[in-house]
């Protein structure tokens, strides 16, 4: 009698564990945010949920230099660096999309400059709209 119910226990913990599997969610499909956007060239990418193609670069420059090297009193009295610097950030956005007319394109360059520690904020270089080449 005990062998049968422990059969039987067995069984319907076995079923009952079954059950709560198949009761179990499905796992979403993976999404795709970053899409490559071969139609205007390389580096272009789709911005999420839109037909528009993105692409953003930059580089920095940084530069520094020696001053006055040979003169005696900047080295001893320190009243002057003997050096400065210059780093320089560029980043620019290119957007795109096709319309019935023809690309629509956004453009925007921009610079920041910081030179011996004193940050001057970003300068607009260029900034544009283009529609079907115009």
């Amino acid at each position: 009698m005990k062998l049968k119910s422990l059969m039987l226990g067995v069984a319907a913990a076995a079923a009952a564990t079954t059950a709560q599997a198949a009761d179990l969610p499905v796992a979403p499909e993976p999404v795709d945010y970053v899409r490559v956007c071969d139609a205007y060239g390389a580096r272009f990418y789709y911005i999420p949920g839109t037909e528009t193609c993105l692409r953003v670069g930059g580089r920095v420059r940084t530069q520094i230099v020696a001053n006055n090297v040979l003169e005696d009193g900047n080295w001893s009295d320190r009243d002057s660096d003997g050096y400065s610097w210059l780093a320089r950030g560029y980043l620019f956005l290119d957007a795109r999309t096709a319309t019935e007319f023809g690309t629509l394109r956004a453009y925007v360059s921009m610079y920041g400059d910081s030179s011996n520690g004193d940050a001057s904020g970003f300068t607009m270089d260029n900034a544009y709209i283009q529609w079907g080449g115009l």
